[in-house]
């Protein structure tokens, strides 16, 4: 009778499969961690343009000028307004524009951002800080600012010289959706531009149109003047 043998694997070779299964595995995270992300900014782009058209709707409402309100940063800290005084004592008296444009929307889950982690400091107010953990949409209500010169400007839609290219709202914080990683307390200069280069910002103009930018792309819409 011939006997016969079952060949069992080599340690060697059960250690090969295991490393080829981690390595396909932590490719397939990778790759389904990737498309979960992009599917979150691509949720929060589609927010702001939603917004955008709240903000059309009420401007449709009162003669074409921009919703008179603030975003969180203002009311949070006025400061940031020091340079005009003028402007800086008029925040307490107005409301915060998600809830002046809460009535032409479905849900306030339009001002938040799903990759909104919140952050420390604002990024265009470094080093001022603000504590907005866990998220700056469950510590004030929305994961987005204002470009309030909008506002205190008395701007309408026909007024502005180029809405194409001038922000009107946009993402708090720009290491939601880029690298380097949030800001932190006594950066200098260069560590500071290290981590804002790497920064994204998903941002509404003032035609209703909304992409996502660089750090410099934002940079370039906060020049264009009112």
């Amino acid at each position: 009778m011939v006997v016969k043998r079952t060949r069992a694997f080599t340690l060697l070779e059960l250690i090969t499969v295991i490393a080829i299964i981690a390595v396909v595995s932590s490719l397939l995270f990778a790759a389904f961690s990737q498309a979960k992300a992009s599917a979150k900014s691509a949720t929060c782009l589609s927010n702001l343009s939603q917004i955008g058209k709240a903000i059309n709707l009420y401007m449709n409402d009162n003669d074409d000028v921009f919703p008179n309100a603030v975003d969180f940063s203002d009311r949070a800290v006025p400061t940031i307004w020091d340079a005009r005084p003028d402007w800086e004592a008029r925040i307490a008296d107005m409301p915060l524009f998600e809830d002046l444009l809460f009535p032409y929307v479905k849900t306030r889950a339009v001002f938040h951002c799903p990759l909104d982690t919140g952050f420390s400091f604002l990024d265009a107010n470094y080093p001022t800080a603000l504590n907005a953990r866990p998220s700056a949409f469950s510590a004030f209500g929305s994961s987005y600012l204002l470009r309030t010169e909008f506002v205190f400007t008395a701007q309408t839609g026909t007024s502005t010289a180029a809405p194409a290219d001038v922000n009107l709202v946009f993402d708090a914080s720009g290491a939601w959706h880029g690298s380097g990683g949030p800001l932190s307390a006594n950066l200098d200069d260069s560590s500071l531009y290290r981590l804002l280069r790497g920064y994204r910002y998903n941002v509404l103009y003032a035609d209703y149109h909304a992409k996502n930018v660089t750090w410099r792309g934002l940079g370039h819409a906060w020049s264009v003047r009112l």
